[in-house]
């Protein structure tokens, strides 16, 4: 969860910065910071989005405020939250690897199941050059958002049930499946 939190903070961080700096140049100019995401009050999105309230509040000497909009307060689905972003209107959207990949397809890679064998390795390949790729891919399409982070919230799409361990295509028989469309 702390490695969450910190994925979670320094990607907001960076944003925060960028937008104190296009905000007016005058010290008592007002700045918002709108975070919007689709999960609940209770999800990690949520204690990030806090986290990163308090920092950039607490050190903006009140010239920041961020204002969390859990459970699609802001935008009820996918698609509106991510046009909100692109127009300016949302400065901070916590998506899903899918929703990114609707966006910039190469993206989609990072969703096919069973890419990593566990987080170890997803984490090392999120703080690694193919990120900065997908990164410097967005801005040469001049797609009007940044990839700030990717973090594990979720699962990489491995199997998880409450009941027996998945290892073989066999332990999956008589299962019921579901997952995010």
């Amino acid at each position: 969860m702390k490695k969450k939190l910190t994925s979670l903070l320094a990607a907001t961080a960076l944003t925060a910065s960028a937008a104190l700096s296009s905000a007016s140049a005058a010290l008592a100019a007002d700045y918002t910071i709108k975070i919007a995401f689709l999960g609940s009050p209770e999800d990690e999105d949520y204690d990030g989005s806090m986290v990163f309230k308090d920092y950039v509040e607490s050190r903006s000497n009140g010239r920041a405020a961020v204002e969390i909009y859990p459970s699609g307060q802001f935008c009820g689905n996918e698609k509106e939250c991510l046009e909100n972003l692109q127009a300016g209107i949302l400065e901070v959207y916590i998506t899903t690897i899918g929703g990114f990949g609707n966006v910039f397809g190469p993206g989609q890679v990072l969703d096919l199941p069973y890419m990593f064998a566990n987080d170890r390795i997803a984490e090392c390949v999120f703080d690694g050059p193919f990120v900065n790729e997908l990164r410097a891919g967005v801005l040469a399409e001049g797609i009007p958002m940044r990839l700030m982070v990717i973090s594990n919230t979720g699962g990489w799409r491995n199997f998880g049930t409450t009941t027996k361990l998945i290892k073989t295509p066999e332990d999956v028989k008589g299962l019921k499946i579901r997952t995010i469309p």
